[in-house]
């Protein structure tokens, strides 16, 4: 994918700020990178959703780890897997992904989201253009999850940027 010309610039960058990690020694990840997948139409949880988006499987994958998507071959994307355990309710989850610099030709937004079974645990709205970020957010479940819940993954973005999911985690007890 396109991540290795950024890289100079992404290494300088995060040496500033927060990082993308994967999931931490002292906590379990929820998800595989390798194991998300395009979500069916029928089952898109996301109003958003374009009437027929573009989203072939060479605007997504498994980059150093990481799931990444790029979005001026992948432009909406939710993408779908399992739980992997079942985590209760009290325990708090840790999302991390990282953004490219953000453009467009015209001024836009991006739409990313978590959402776990029924519920959404977050979302946010983005302007373009923007800056690169990592975002490193820590999420209260409002129900518990069982193993196997589909745990949704949501990207909608005009331009050309680049996307990579960090963790989807829980902290070791």
């Amino acid at each position: 994918m396109k991540f290795g010309r950024l890289g100079l610039g992404l290494l300088l960058w995060v040496g500033c700020g927060p990082e993308l990690t994967p999931p931490s020694s002292n906590a379990t990840s929820l998800v595989d990178a390798d194991a998300w997948v395009l979500c069916a139409a029928q089952e898109d949880p996301f109003v958003d959703r374009p009437q027929n988006p573009e989203c072939p499987s060479s605007g997504y994958a498994v980059e150093d780890g990481f799931f990444e998507i790029e979005t001026d071959v992948c432009h909406y994307g939710t993408f779908v897997q399992p739980s992997k355990l079942a985590v209760d309710v009290e325990q708090t989850i840790r999302l991390n992904f990282w953004h490219s610099p953000l453009s467009n030709p015209e001024p836009a937004q991006a739409h990313v989201a978590l959402q776990v079974g029924g519920e959404l645990l977050w979302e946010k709205t983005i302007p373009i253009p923007n800056d690169a970020n990592v975002v490193d957010e820590q999420l209260q479940l409002q129900t518990a999850i069982e193993e196997g819940t589909p745990i949704y993954f949501h990207l909608h973005n005009h331009g050309n940027n680049a996307w990579r999911l960090g963790t989807i985690e829980i902290a070791a007890d």
